[in-house]
């Protein structure tokens, strides 16, 4: 303190930050500008923002209260940075930031000089209330709330958002021509802000900016500090706090199930059809039932004796749902009950797991009052992007989001419908990465309460002891899943980030199973192999059963090359390669992550076995193990 005093844990400390300031006036016709300091009385614009820091167990806390932030009527505050420049980095020093991006990216101190380059994500991922009508990024999302920066001097602070995650971002800046240091930090979105594009077909363009309402049903924004030091200053430390944080809560337990290769089958699509000239959506089936229970069989047959199934697009509409879901009803174009009785009863008896895939979110068709609004008042519509323009595909159907309120009672009726299937899985993957907004000025319902309902709907289907699957989960949802599929492997790979670590996989390997991308629509199947290796991850693959030809011009053109037949070979070879390592880390903690030469990585398990994995295209000898060009080898300890 300022007498002197050693600061200890347990003491409080609470400021109330006013801001004050006067609006001056200027005496026109002057050639110098001269205040009217006595003429007329100066306008008074206050802030006052309730700011809290504790230190306690050994981290120090940082809060902003928001429900008694005051303010006067002509101030709109729509964001609050706490903290901004906690721990900022030199650029002549040695260290880097960690965020959570994907799977995670790492930002030098040093090599940024461009003014540009700054990292801002919203925590779980962007508001899809707030349009982009062009899209050239395909980026990933920040599952996790917790960032973090260390330096060369063995030192560095993990964060993590405690309260108002939902609402949060998360914003990197590194050094640039105009700033010498860089620094991360949490800023708490008060409000969103909109922009559309009017008289664009005119001379006369405008842009507009509209702000959402204030924010509703959350009271403070809390981030947590954790000091790290020696050999924990590094993003394995970081990695080590938050599960140790995530344990601590209650979030993570041990307990992940036998690794298994996954397969994603998808049932029934609508296609275009048309009759009398009349143009209408047609159900059309890529898997019936009895084809799934035969695709099971022929990779069962294979050798393939470890294998879960996720079914998607298996009930009422198919794929793509036309009304919001509120009961579990059989598709006649798949099949009876009877063949889905036998393609179940088949699963459970050789012990193959069943995951049909639920979406409470997303549908086509809705009432004015059943769907989410953008801060303009208009039906929220989630198109495609062209691939060549990267603007809307305005020729497919658009979906809308339902109204978050109506989201539980929705998934209630459902769950009830649900349980008398007999089925014991349930794959929720919209549940576990979709947070928005709904944001009709007046009846504004903000992405921290669609959040808090998401997680109720989880725990209500937990609770009704189903096994329930995500995909690419935020971490509100990890207290309730028991796999994630497609957990992110990549970042996003903006210019601000020098590279990708795999801190989601870090984090929760051991405790949920997971994951990486399907191998056949990826980019690059090698690498994408190589990423589940590195981090102890399942296999998937896509398959459907019909040829790829039935998928011409529809709007699942995307699906082409995932006839089961063209990639049972490999999924095999795979299996037979890969399996064995598997078995012996799947419910093992990650204790250490490298990269020892550049595109080689070791991954170290806490029973001593370590995973080389070789990126680049060269054989390689690292700790007298020979790792093969685009391979992977391991030693036991």
């Amino acid at each position: 303190d300022e007498e002197g005093n050693e600061l200890g844990d347990g003491v409080e400390y609470t400021y109330e930050i006013d801001l004050t300031a006067s609006a001056a006036t200027y005496e026109e016709g002057s050639e110098e500008s001269v205040v009217e300091e006595e003429e007329k009385p100066a306008e008074i614009i206050s802030v006052t923002i309730p700011a809290e820091f504790k230190l306690e167990d050994g981290k120090l806390s940082a809060s902003v209260d928001m429900a008694n932030v005051k303010q006067t009527d002509d101030i709109l505050i729509s964001e609050y940075t706490i903290l901004p420049y906690f721990g900022a980095g030199s650029w002549t020093e040695d260290g880097y930031i960690f965020v959570p991006d994907g799977s995670g990216a790492i930002i030098n101190f040093q090599g940024h000089f461009d003014d540009s380059s700054v990292y801002n994500q919203l925590v779980y991922g962007s508001d899809l209330a707030i349009q982009t009508e062009l899209k050239s990024l395909n980026t990933e999302s920040a599952r996790m709330p917790v960032f973090g920066l260390a330096n060369a001097n063995d030192n560095a602070f993990v964060a993590i958002i405690k309260e108002g995650a939902a609402a949060s971002s998360i914003e990197a800046s590194p050094v640039s021509e105009t700033k010498g240091y860089s620094s991360v930090s949490a800023k708490f979105n008060a409000k969103l802000i909109s922009k559309r594009t009017m008289f664009s077909k005119s001379s006369n363009v405008q842009t507009v900016y509209r702000l959402s309402d204030e924010i509703n049903g959350e009271t403070k924004f809390k981030v947590d500090y954790y000091i790290l030091a020696n050999e924990d200053a590094n993003y394995m430390g970081m990695a080590k706090k938050y599960r140790e944080y995530l344990e601590d809560n209650k979030i993570l337990t041990k307990g992940v199930s036998e690794p298994a290769i996954n397969v994603d089958l998808y049932g029934s699509i609508e296609v275009k059809a048309n009759m009398l000239g009349v143009t209408y959506d047609k159900r059309e089936a890529l898997t019936t039932y009895e084809q799934a229970t035969e695709i099971a069989k022929s990779l069962k047959d294979s050798g393939i004796n470890d294998l879960s199934l996720r079914y998607i697009g298996w009930a009422n509409d198919g794929v793509t749902n036309v009304n919001a879901l509120t009961r579990a009803k059989l598709m006649n174009v798949l099949g009876n009950k009877k063949s889905f009785n036998a393609l179940t009863d088949y699963l459970s008896k050789n012990k193959i797991n069943f995951y049909p895939d639920v979406d409470l979110v997303y549908f086509l068709k809705g009432s004015n009052k059943s769907v989410a609004k953008t801060v303009f008042g208009e039906t929220y519509y989630k198109y495609q992007y062209l691939r060549s323009v990267y603007a809307f595909d305005l020729t497919g159907n658009a979906k809308s989001l339902s109204l978050p309120s109506l989201i539980d009672d929705n998934a209630k009726k459902y769950l009830k419908s649900y349980k008398k299937l007999g089925i014991d899985n349930i794959s929720l993957s919209t549940l576990t990465n979709t947070v928005y907004s709904s944001l009709k000025k007046g009846k504004s319902e903000y992405r921290t309460q669609t959040a808090e309902i998401l997680e109720n709907t989880l725990k209500e289907y937990k609770d009704a002891k189903l096994n329930i699957v995500g995909e690419s989960a935020n971490a509100y949802s990890f207290k309730y899943i028991d796999k994630i599929y497609k957990a992110p492997i990549y970042c996003s790979g903006y210019s601000c980030i020098d590279s990708e670590i795999p801190f989601y996989e870090i984090v929760l390997h051991g405790y949920i199973s997971m994951t990486g991308d399907n191998m056949v629509q990826s980019i690059d199947p090698t690498t994408t192999y190589l990423k589940c290796v590195e981090s102890g991850m399942e296999l998937l693959w896509l398959g459907i059963y019909e040829e790829c030809a039935e998928l011409r011009d529809t709007r699942y053109d995307t699906l082409y090359g995932t006839t089961y037949t063209s990639w049972q070979n490999d999924a095999l070879n795979k299996y037979n390669e890969y399996q064995p390592l598997l078995k012996k880390i799947y419910d093992k903690t990650i204790v250490n992550h490298q990269e020892v030469l550049n595109g080689v990585t070791v991954t170290e398990y806490n029973n001593g076995i370590k995973v080389y994995v070789n990126f680049t295209e060269k054989d390689v000898n690292v700790d007298g193990v020979v790792i093969s060009a685009q391979g992977f080898n391991y030693k036991e300890g």
